[in-house]
């Protein structure tokens, strides 16, 4: 009796419940057995090596679900963040620095469109030379009995009316202007004097005499220093009395305006008894 040929089945009818084992064994991953190692004195051991089993994604025998699932795993999405070897620490060189090295300095970036950076690029000092005199020239600078031109290095400032503040910035700038005397004369070795007082100022004038000055001028050092005390002196007492005299001319214009006034007062009152209408007037 004749078997059939086990590798003809073609014409063989495969039952259903065949099939559907198979789909069932195809969907469900095959987790491998490890195998022991076997330990080997003369080589060392080896790392082992799992073989994972992953189901293509298109297999027509899954299920839609699953197939829908192996997608979703898939997807870094649904997965977390992703996770890089070398992670980026999201630094860029500033600008203006060269990328091959770090920069001492940083070019910023400038609108040259806006005012803002149009006032900035044309505002400033202003460069002041014999050439250039914004300010005009300082008035009264002589060289003998000539005059010399020297260029003011700001605008000139305005009268100060009150008398507190200007007892008050002639004492701070004199110490200044001093300060300036005593630091040219050292570096120099010049011949100085200086001499200044308030016109309404209680107190004596203030000088100041280089030391080279008071040593080669000697005796006539002590002319100089009375020749500007009587001066300053002097000046004084005729500016006390200028002032007392027109404060004295100013009294006695009040007291005339008083008895004016007290003049007018009294013919309106007879003009208003007399029945005269002022408004006419």
């Amino acid at each position: 009796m004749s078997q059939p040929n086990p590798t003809n089945l073609s014409n063989t009818t495969i039952p259903q419940t065949f099939l559907l084992n198979q789909a069932l064994h195809n969907a469900s991953p095959v987790t491998p057995t490890r195998q022991p190692a076997v330990s080997d004195s003369s080589s060392p051991p080896q790392p082992s090596v799992q073989p994972s089993y992953e189901p293509p994604l298109d297999n027509p025998q899954l299920p839609p679900y699953t197939q829908a699932a192996r997608r979703r795993e898939d997807t870094p999405f649904d997965n977390g963040p992703t996770r890089h070897s070398s992670p980026s620490l999201g630094f860029s060189p500033p600008r203006g620095s060269s990328p091959g090295g770090n920069s001492d300095h940083t070019t910023l970036p400038t609108n040259s469109g806006s005012p803002a950076a149009s006032a900035t690029q044309t505002s400033g000092r202003v460069r002041v030379s014999q050439k250039n005199q914004p300010f005009g020239r300082v008035h009264g600078a002589m060289r003998g009995t000539l005059e010399w031109n020297v260029p003011r290095r700001r605008a000139k400032e305005p009268y100060e009316t009150s008398r507190e503040l200007r007892t008050k910035t002639f004492k701070e700038r004199m110490e200044r202007i001093l300060q300036r005397c005593e630091e040219v004369a050292n570096v120099t070795g010049c011949w100085l004097y200086i001499s200044s007082q308030m016109a309404t100022s209680n107190h004596g004038f203030v000088h100041f005499a280089s030391d080279a000055l008071v040593r080669d001028a000697d005796q006539r050092m002590n002319d100089l220093h009375a020749f500007h005390s009587n001066m300053h002196t002097a000046l004084s007492r005729a500016t006390v009395r200028d002032v007392a005299a027109v404060e004295m001319e100013n009294a006695e214009l009040k007291d005339k305006l008083e008895k004016q006034e007290q003049k007018m007062d009294k013919i309106l009152s007879l003009l208003s008894t007399s029945g005269v209408d002022l408004s006419r007037l």
